[in-house]
């Protein structure tokens, strides 16, 4: 306790060793159900969007993009709109034979009155593929009705940067 005050002074947290502190699964299930109902809006749509890119609903992932949207296909290709978007989905998933996985392994959401910057780790697997994991960009803005719709989707993140190299 005296390391945890010189080192943080009065906090609301505690340390705790390894082994130290166990959560039952009642406590487990009653934390996720507390961060489902506080998880910011913007995460809740990029879960969204994983779960319809795993399931190939394609009609739901191309709602959740601006109309002038921008998707980053791979460095230096790049889909605008929501018809190339779609298309690119289509191609994507059939090239990595509809076994395409999406998941965020964490986030960061830095947001103002109507646009937000997600920083991600996207982890993207397939059939007889590693998992990869992408340093994710994320740009969203708010619509006419209040509405948080992705403008650009960069999962690859600063690997674009080297695109034109």
């Amino acid at each position: 306790m005296a390391l945890q005050k010189a080192l943080f002074g009065e906090t609301n947290f505690m340390l705790f060793a390894p082994g130290e502190y166990s959560v039952t699964p009642e406590d487990a299930s009653a934390q996720l159900e507390v961060a489902a109902m506080t998880q910011h809006p913007i995460a809740l749509l990029i879960e969204k969007a994983d779960k319809a890119i795993n399931e190939e609903d394609f009609d739901t992932v191309v709602a959740l993009y601006c109309e002038d949207a921008v998707l980053v296909i791979k460095p230096g290709t790049n889909a605008v709109g929501k018809i190339e978007i779609r298309r690119a989905m289509e191609a994507i998933a059939a090239h990595f034979d509809r076994s395409l996985e999406v998941r965020q392994a964490g986030m960061v959401i830095l947001e103002t009155a109507d646009t937000a910057l997600v920083l991600a780790k996207t982890v993207v697997s397939a059939k007889n593929q590693p998992a990869v994991e992408r340093k994710a960009t994320y740009v969203f803005r708010k619509d006419l009705h209040d509405r948080w719709l992705c403008a650009i989707d960069n999962s690859y993140g600063h690997e674009v940067l080297g695109a034109d190299a």
